[in-house]
């Protein structure tokens, strides 16, 4: 044997051939790799090709998935690409008989590490029991208007086996199309709540009602009555709102969810809508909102003409210098499931600004921003590799706010609502500063929150 074949037998593997061999590490390494790195690292071996292929295909659409098949030749290649697949996403062009779903039983012999199906709007998932059994669990979203008659049947759309678990979850909208008959407003609303009373206590948790949609002009307080007795009753309010209106009911319509609240949307315009933000914000239970996701709020902003305001006008004044208007909770915790605020900031239609209120406005929009900061779980949102899912924004409603007379020069014409959006997420980003100096990329949270 020669010395150099000797010399290579007993060279000792590199430092880094010895942690890619370990498959705990090597996993790990790939987990946490550059999207632009991944096609280097899966040449390096077929373990790393096997690894790489389960982070790139885990989630796929089937059509995206048929595609890369149909290019693969090796039918080793084409077991590692089918056994990388955990949730397969179906498209209208997978044909399926919804009236024999148990049909796509099928895919899982296809797919043998697959663990959820979806096709909008139900899923698919199983767990394995001990001996070995598919348990099935089919969920399935479905939605409809309030009817007329509480009692008429609601039907499944989908035929599924006995031996499935299913959840079938429902988004209900209250509107006044099937109500039109009735032309006093008072009376129809009255049939409408009584209607929404008895429609929910047919459903009797089938199907779950998990979103609720107010299209129609039914103020809050019979929402509120009406919800006030369905939960002494024991039936599960949703964990949705939609389209409630921003009235002085707004605080007890949303104590009533309790702490399985996911989202909500407050509505109206400038006219119906009765609370500031400062009011608002004090108003509300907000420990009552632990599990709350989503929140798209409006509230109303009186003109500076005519508000009554607590500071001083003096323009040679600070931010410092300004009394507080909106003193801050201490009570209020940080509400850890928050992704998404939506604040729109409504004026009264048709009054101008002049280029020294909005200077005050930017003053009052940064005090907003104080507040909201302490809402937020930010080192979540710094640290989360879904920084795009968050989404923190003040937007401004009105259909004029510019007054031609004292506010003549170009750069006085600036829009005002990205002056005040900017002005608010600037503030927030100085708060970020201050709290989390570590954070060496501040100005992506700008970058994220206004794509």
């Amino acid at each position: 044997m020669s010395d150099n074949a000797l010399r290579t037998r007993s060279t000792p593997p590199s430092s880094s051939a010895t942690v890619w061999s370990i498959p705990e590490l090597r996993n790990a390494i790939i987990k946490e790799s550059s999207a632009e790195s991944l096609p280097t690292l899966a040449q390096v071996s077929l373990s790393s090709f096997e690894e790489v292929t389960k982070r790139v295909w885990s989630k796929s659409s089937k059509w995206r998935h048929d595609r890369l098949l149909k290019s693969c030749n090796s039918m080793q290649r084409r077991a590692i690409y089918l056994n990388a697949v955990k949730i397969l996403e179906l498209g209208s062009h997978d044909f399926f008989d919804r009236h024999n779903i148990s049909n796509l039983q099928k895919l899982y012999e296809t797919y043998p590490n697959i663990i959820k199906l979806a096709y909008h709007p139900w899923q698919l998932s199983h767990e394995v029991d001990d001996d070995g059994n598919r348990k099935y669990l089919f969920e399935y979203h479905d939605s409809e208007d309030l009817p007329l008659e509480p009692k008429s049947f609601l039907y499944s759309k989908y035929n599924i086996p006995e031996t499935w678990k299913q959840i079938w979850k429902l988004g209900l909208t209250i509107n006044e199309r099937n109500f039109e008959h009735i032309l006093d407003d008072n009376e129809r609303y009255i049939r409408m709540k009584n209607t929404l009373i008895d429609r929910i206590r047919f459903y009797n948790g089938k199907p779950i009602l998990e979103n609720l949609r107010n299209e129609s002009r039914m103020p809050n307080r019979m929402v509120t009555d009406a919800f006030v007795e369905l939960v002494k009753e024991g039936y599960q309010s949703p964990i949705s709102l939609q389209g409630v209106g921003q009235d002085k009911d707004l605080p007890e319509l949303l104590q009533l969810f309790n702490n399985n609240l996911t989202g909500f949307e407050v509505s109206g315009d400038y006219e119906s809508v009765e609370y500031t933000f400062e009011d608002l914000y004090q108003s509300l239970d907000w420990t009552r909102f632990e599990s709350l996701e989503f929140a798209s709020i409006i509230v109303k902003r009186d003109c500076p003409i005519t508000a009554d305001w607590r500071y001083q006008t003096n323009q040679s004044q600070t931010e410092t210098e300004l009394e507080p208007i909106i003193p801050i909770r201490k009570e209020v915790k940080i509400l850890k499931n928050l992704r998404q605020l939506y604040l729109l900031l409504y004026y009264e239609p048709n009054v101008g600004l002049a280029k020294n209120q909005i200077r005050h406005e930017k003053l009052y929009v940064r005090q907003i921003a104080n507040v909201v900061y302490r809402l937020v779980d930010w080192e979540k949102f710094m640290t989360s590799i879904h920084q795009q899912e968050f989404r923190v924004v003040l937007e401004v409603l009105s259909d004029d706010l510019y007054n031609d007379d004292p506010c003549t020069r170009p750069d006085c014409l600036e829009d005002v609502s990205l002056i005040l959006g900017r002005t608010f997420l600037d503030r927030i980003i100085e708060l970020t500063k201050e709290q989390y100096p570590w954070f060496i990329d501040h100005d992506s949270i700008l970058e994220w929150m206004i794509d």
